[in-house]
């Protein structure tokens, strides 16, 4: 897809143009981590706050990202929307913060894995441009396989990959059809 130089901890292909690229440790600014391994790269961010990805050659791509203790993610696409979220898998979910992100119809299988649920909404916020300031309760999540789901919400339609790494959970959501 781009001809990226430098070799990140952990490289994530997904269908549709996706890609996620890992940087294990001390977290740290993921901008200057990522210009340490690509200086020729650059991240913006539009008004909104929405970052994206200007590459060599003028490349412009939708990015997104995520740090957490011991670990920056950087993901880009060719086109559509992204958002990525990653938390170390100690971190706890509290009951009460559980019933004010699940959507009421959300089925029972999510409130069983409540971190697989906070990375989700919030990667899917992430992609929207919205950040926290949309209800994480108005997103409805359905299961469409072991490590994917599907979110639609206002017009929007989002596929979400999980990765479990091993110290942390990972949650991709980007937009299936592409302009």
């Amino acid at each position: 897809m781009l001809n990226e130089p430098f070799r990140p901890d952990l490289a994530l292909d997904l269908p549709e143009g996706v890609v996620v690229r890992v940087l294990f440790g001390q977290s740290g600014p993921a901008q200057a981590r990522l210009m340490d391994l690509w200086p020729a790269a650059r991240i913006h961010k539009a008004e909104s706050g929405k970052p994206w990805l200007e590459t060599p050659g003028g490349g412009h791509h939708p990015a997104s990202i995520t740090h957490t203790a011991g670990l920056d993610a950087l993901a880009w696409t060719v086109a559509g929307a992204l958002g990525i979220d990653a938390e170390p898998w100690h971190r706890p979910v509290h009951p009460r913060l559980l019933d004010r992100i699940r959507h009421p119809r959300e089925a029972d299988a999510w409130c069983a894995d409540p971190l697989r649920l906070w990375t989700a909404k919030e990667a899917v916020l992430k992609a929207l441009g919205h950040g926290l300031r949309t209800p994480m309760r108005s997103i409805l999540l359905e299961e469409t396989g072991t490590h994917t789901a599907r979110c639609r919400w206002n017009g929007h339609e989002f596929h979400l990959a999980f990765h479990d790494l091993p110290a942390h959970r990972l949650c991709v959501a980007h937009t299936h059809s592409f302009l």
